[in-house]
Formats: C-alpha cells, sequence, structure tokens
C-alpha cells in the first residue's frame, strides 16, 4: 500500500505544512539505503505522484516567501535543517536538505 501525501488544504503551505511535507518524503526513503541510483529511483518509483505534491508544498512555501534576500531564504532553511527531528540520522539530514534544495532551486536568489 502507498503513503498518502495530504497536502494544505486550500490555503498556502505554512512552516507545519512544509514539516508534514519533509516528514512523508523522509517516511518513504528506502530502508535499507539502495546501493545504486537506478535502485533507488525503483524503489521511490510507487510514490511519484505523491513525492510531487509533497515538493509542490515545499516550492510553494518557497514562492510565497518572495521578494526575499537570499539571507531571509537561508534563514528560512536552516530553521528546517537544523530542526531536531531532521538531525537524529546523516541519511535523514541528506534527504532534507535534498529536498528543500531541488524545490527551492530558482526561487528568488536561492541556487543549488
Amino acid at each position: 500500500m502507498i503513503p498518502e501525501y495530504i497536502d494544505a488544504s486550500g490555503g498556502f503551505p505554512d512552516e507545519e505544512d512544509v514539516h508534514a511535507a519533509l516528514a512523508y518524503l523522509i517516511s518513504i526513503e528506502p530502508d535499507p539505503q539502495p546501493s545504486t541510483y537506478e535502485e533507488y529511483k525503483t524503489a521511490l518509483a510507487p510514490y511519484e505522484t505523491q513525492i510531487s505534491r509533497a515538493s509542490s508544498t515545499l516550492r510553494i512555501f518557497a514562492e510565497q516567501m518572495q521578494p526575499a534576500s537570499l539571507d531571509e531564504m537561508q534563514y528560512a532553511y536552516y530553521r528546517f535543517t537544523n530542526d531536531a527531528r531532521y538531525l537524529t540520522s546523516s541519511y535523514i539530514a541528506a534527504t532534507v536538505t535534498a529536498y528543500l534544495n531541488e524545490a527551492w532551486n530558482g526561487i528568488g536568489p536561492w541556487q543549488r
């Protein structure tokens, strides 16, 4: 059964919605970690639609911060990446930073 991601209901996503999206993305990460990128993509393929919806939540959150300076965006980014719930393992921390960077790339001054 594919876990369901429920995005922000009708409104603009807030920080809790971002945390919910990140929690979902972490929850579907393969365990144990695949040894190749191809295996990783295969493991996540059933969740493609849900990943897109969760990533959209991350992107919309960054878009609604605009116009924002790079410093302001970095402040928001580090509030998420330094949250204790994402510092429990390097794999989880890397997952959070990867999804945020991918979703925010090209929004305002944010570049990967």
